[in-house]
Order: structure tokens, then C-alpha cells, then sequence
């Protein structure tokens, strides 16, 4: 963000509603600079936020979830932790530098660092080297959970192959008896029973 300002390319100063016009326009004005320092008057992270099923392709997609919503104070008055806020600043980062936000963070930040292996997080994907918890979506499970899958599990996940289990979604099963345990090993992955275990 400081990078882009002191190249021209984005106005701290500036309403933040000039690069997110989604954003709309609010009784005071939202800067960047506000928005860095928690004091832009978005409001926190609910529960609703932290547990959502949704996840989102873009900043745009993620600003629809509180676009509309009222500032909870006069911007620079208060301080207060807002997610939402970021997701503006990484609206702002995609016009300003006419990329993605995870392209823009990759040019500007991980490659000068020599962060190479750093990738954009997809919940859904295997990462080989990652402990998470896994499931295999079947045919058979897809039916039998319907309505639990998301259409972002859906299209995110291929029938007989290994997918991530939300640790924040409720909807997949945790529970030994609905899915075994994945173990990816250097070959690929296999299924493991408990008693394969010992």
C-alpha cells in the first residue's frame, strides 16, 4: 500500500469510494490511510463473518457482504480490528495497480522478499506438504449430503480425489465414522482405516 503511494499510484488521503465505487457513499469520507489503522469506522467482524460458508472469489465478491452496511463511527475517531476494511484496501490495491490482489501482493511484496513458495490460500486444495484434515467426495456422499455442500465445495472439488475439509465449516462431517482419515505420502494418497494405523 505505502509502495503504491509513494510511487503515485494510490492516495492515501483520497476516498477510498474512488478505487471501490461498489463501496458506495457513506456520511464521511473513508480513507486508506484510516482503513490501515483500523479507524476507517467499518465494522468489526461478527460471527456471521467468521463462520460463513461463503468464500470469495475477489475483494469485490467479499465488499458485497457489508457494502451496504452503516460506518459505525466518524472515520479517524475511534479504533477498532475490521477484516472488512482490509478486503476495501484490497479493492483499492486492484485498481491502483490494474491486477488481482493476490498479483499485485506477489509483484509488490513476495517476490522482493524472496517468498517465493507463498501462494494465494484455496481452502478447497491439496497442498502436498500441508497437514490438514481431508475427505474424498464420492458419488455417493454428494447425495447423501446434499444440501451440506456448498456450490463453492462443488465446484472446487472433483469426485474420487482428496479435497481439504473447512476447519470453519460446519458442513463437512468430522466425525471418524463419516469420513477415514487421508494420508498424503510422497506417492499420492491412500486411504487409511483406523486399523491400518498400528
Amino acid at each position: 500500500m505505502l509502495e503504491l503511494a509513494q510511487a503515485g499510484h494510490l492516495d492515501l488521503d483520497a476516498s477510498v469510494q474512488s478505487y471501490c465505487p461498489a463501496y458506495g457513499s457513506r456520511r464521511w469520507p473513508v480513507t486508506a490511510r484510516e482503513l490501515l489503522t483500523h479507524q476507517g469506522g467499518i465494522r468489526t467482524s461478527d460471527l456471521h463473518d467468521l463462520f460463513n460458508r461463503d468464500h470469495y472469489a475477489s475483494p469485490d465478491a467479499a465488499l458485497r457482504r457489508f457494502a451496504r452496511d452503516s460506518l459505525d463511527y466518524e472515520p479517524g475517531t475511534q479504533v477498532l480490528y475490521s477484516n472488512a476494511g482490509y478486503t476495501l484496501l484490497a479493492c483499492a490495491i486492484e485498481r491502483a495497480t490494474g491486477r488481482t490482489y493476490d498479483s499485485a501482493l506477489a509483484r509488490l511484496v513476495l517476490r522482493p522478499a524472496g517468498m517465493g513458495a507463498t501462494r494465494p490460500d484455496n481452502v478447497f486444495e491439496v497442498v502436498p506438504l500441508r497437514a490438514r484434515y481431508y475427505v474424498v467426495r464420492t458419488e455417493a456422499n454428494t447425495e447423501q449430503w446434499r444440501g451440506l455442500w456448498t456450490a463453492a465445495h462443488l465446484s472446487a472439488t472433483r469426485v474420487d480425489e482428496p479435497a481439504n475439509t473447512d476447519p470453519v465449516d460446519p458442513s463437512w462431517p468430522s466425525a471418524p465414522a463419516a469420513t477415514w482419515a487421508r494420508r498424503l505420502t510422497w506417492s499420492g494418497w491412500r486411504s487409511q482405516s483406523p486399523k491400518d494405523e498400528s
